[in-house]
């Protein structure tokens, strides 16, 4: 989100929604749809370790893996939790996970360290390390490495979108970007070169760090497959990002598809994914198929 003139202001309203977003979710857990419509089987692993050694994380590089029963090395898709870069948990988005997995889609959900103890590029860099680690790992679980899809909510839709544009954290973890046939934000964060508020804290205070940190100048002639989509209802200056994102790939003569979600807040666009009739989890379950389909 390019916040600009107003940006104090902006970011201020920014920093809000998410301590709302927060305190919300606790509810959210236990009021997510009953998932309609699936009737896969699948396995559940918890609170793998994607990082060993001194530099390991006892809570923050962890990751869970849902991968579906009774399908041949299944697709794979790697789902960030958001909550500013300062806040955050996998446990947040298990529907998201379940739902994927009812639908022959293995799915992990990865922890990441969060500001203010870290700044960037430490929470792209871990989501990395997570992505080498699920690759690496991928025949001993049953999933399909070479074929991985990215997504995350709010920051994670930061997070996965600079993950598959930027040259520089799959190479330096070893992974091969073709192995990312596309990416799925949702309500993402895809410009942070202001110096306001939460982005002066999660990026600093250099404005070139910021620009390499935004998914919006990272576009390159190479670039994954893009679904966008966020609320209509969303956190004021998501939904602008978000188009203006989807524009400049298009410009760029990527492909795109961006979809605005009627009567979707920034909590609701994710909570209701899997539920009956839901317009997001319609999209995203035919963004998969038509990628797929055309390898």
């Amino acid at each position: 989100m390019r916040i600009g003139a107003g940006g104090d202001r902006r970011a201020n309203r920014y920093n809000a929604g998410m301590r709302t977003t927060a305190t919300a979710l606790a509810l959210i857990l236990v009021l997510v749809p009953s998932l309609a419509g699936q009737d896969l089987d699948f396995e559940r692993h918890r609170n793998l370790q994607y990082v060993e050694g001194k530099d390991a994380h006892k809570t923050r590089h962890l990751l869970d893996l849902y991968v579906p029963k009774g399908v041949k090395k299944p697709p794979l898709v790697m789902f960030i939790h958001g909550g500013a870069w300062t806040m955050g948990s996998k446990i947040w988005y298990s529907n998201i996970g379940r739902w994927l997995a009812k639908n022959g889609y293995a799915c992990a959900q990865n922890n990441y360290r969060l500001s203010p103890k870290v700044q960037h590029p430490v929470h792209v860099d871990d989501c990395a390390r997570a992505l080498a680690w699920l690759v690496k790992n991928a025949q001993k679980y049953g999933y399909d490495g070479t074929r991985i899809f990215l997504s995350g909510h709010s920051a994670g839709g930061h997070l996965s979108s600079l993950l598959a544009l930027s040259p520089t954290y799959l190479k330096k973890h070893g992974v091969d970007r073709k192995h990312v046939r596309g990416v799925f934000p949702i309500s993402g964060v895809y410009d942070c070169r202001s110096g306001y508020g939460t982005f002066r804290q999660v990026f600093g205070r250099e404005r070139k760090v910021r620009v390499e940190a935004s998914p919006v100048t990272n576009i390159h002639d190479q670039s994954p497959p893009f679904l966008v989509i966020w609320g209509d209802r969303d956190m004021a200056g998501l939904p602008r990002d978000a188009k203006r994102f989807a524009a400049a790939l298009k410009k760029a003569k990527r492909p795109v598809a961006s979809h605005e979600i009627k009567n979707r807040t920034h909590l609701s666009i994710f909570s209701q994914i899997g539920g009956k009739g839901d317009k997001a989890s319609e999209l995203i379950l035919a963004f998969l198929k038509q990628v797929i389909g055309t390898e």
